[in-house]
C-alpha cells in the first residue's frame, strides 16, 4: 500500500504472481473514483501508481486461483486485465460503497478481506478441486493421475476436463505433460542420473525417445546437446 507523496522504486508484486489492483482516495464522491481491477497475469513491471489517487492495495494470488475465485474463464483472464465492473457491476457498486465508506487503510484492507472470503465461500468447491488437481499433477505428473483426479473430486471425467480447461487455462493433459517436462528438465539441470535413460524412467516417459521428443518441445533442444552446451539465448 502506497500514499500520494511516497511511490514504489520497485516491482509491485512478486514474479508471477497474479494480483487485485484496488486504487482509491479516501472521502472519495463517486464510484468511478474507485478503481478495481484484476489480472490473471503479473502486474507488468513498467506499471506506474495511479497519480489520481492516494491509495493503492495489491493482492496477490496463486497461479491459479484467480479464475476459480471470481468464476472467470482463465483465458479471458489471460488476454487483458479486467476491470470489476466489467466482471460483475452490482457487486462491484456494492464493493466501491464500502470502501468509499472507510476512514482509513485499514478498514479498507478488512472490506476486501471480507470480500474475498465471501468470494471463496461461493466458490470454494471450485477453488478447492483446482488446488487439488494442480498440486496432485506437479507432484506426480503421471498419465495415470489424470485417470484418477476425476474419482478422487467426485466428477465424472468430462466434468473434470472441463473444468481444469476454464480455470487453469490449458487442459489437464497439456498441465501434466508441462509439469513431467519441468521434472525432467530439473533432474538432467542438477545432473541427477548416471544416463539419460534412466531420467526417462523416472519421470514416466514411455522411452528415450518420448523423453527427447517432449525436451525438444519444450525447450528447443535435445537433452544430450543441453548437457553438452546449455540452453542457447533466444
Amino acid at each position: 500500500m502506497f500514499s500520494e507523496d511516497v511511490r514504489p522504486n520497485v516491482p509491485l508484486v512478486v514474479a508471477g504472481m497474479a494480483a487485485v489492483l484496488v486504487q482509491l482516495t479516501p472521502g472519495a464522491d463517486r464510484t468511478d473514483d474507485v478503481e478495481i481491477t484484476l489480472y490473471g497475469t503479473p502486474i507488468p513491471t513498467d506499471f506506474e501508481v495511479s497519480t489520481n489517487h492516494a491509495i493503492t492495495i495489491i493482492y496477490g494470488f496463486k497461479p491459479f486461483s484467480m479464475a476459480a475465485l471470481f468464476g472467470i474463464d482463465a483465458s479471458a483472464l489471460a488476454k487483458n486485465p479486467i476491470s470489476c465492473d466489467d466482471w460483475n457491476s452490482k457487486t462491484a457498486g456494492s464493493l466501491k460503497d464500502r470502501l468509499m465508506a472507510a476512514s482509513h487503510p485499514l478498514q479498507m484492507i478488512n472490506v476486501l478481506d471480507e470480500f474475498f472470503i465471501t468470494q471463496l465461500a461461493h466458490h470454494s468447491q471450485a477453488c478447492e478441486a483446482i488446488r487439488i488437481a494442480t498440486d496432485n499433477i506437479m507432484i506426480n505428473p503421471d498419465a495415470d493421475m489424470l485417470s484418477q483426479l476425476p474419482d478422487q473430486l467426485n466428477m465424472t471425467r468430462r466434468t473434470f476436463q472441463r473444468m481444469f480447461k476454464k480455470y487453469v487455462g490449458i487442459s489437464a493433459t497439456e498441465y501434466r505433460r508441462i509439469c513431467q517436462f519441468q521434472q525432467s528438465f530439473q533432474q538432467v539441470r542438477s545432473k541427477q542420473f548416471d544416463k539419460l535413460s534412466d531420467v526417462a524412467a523416472d519421470n514416466g516417459f514411455t522411452d528415450q525417445s518420448h523423453f527427447v521428443r517432449s525436451f525438444r518441445e519444450f525447450s528447443s533442444t535435445t537433452p544430450g546437446k543441453y548437457v553438452e552446451h546449455g540452453l542457447k539465448p533466444k
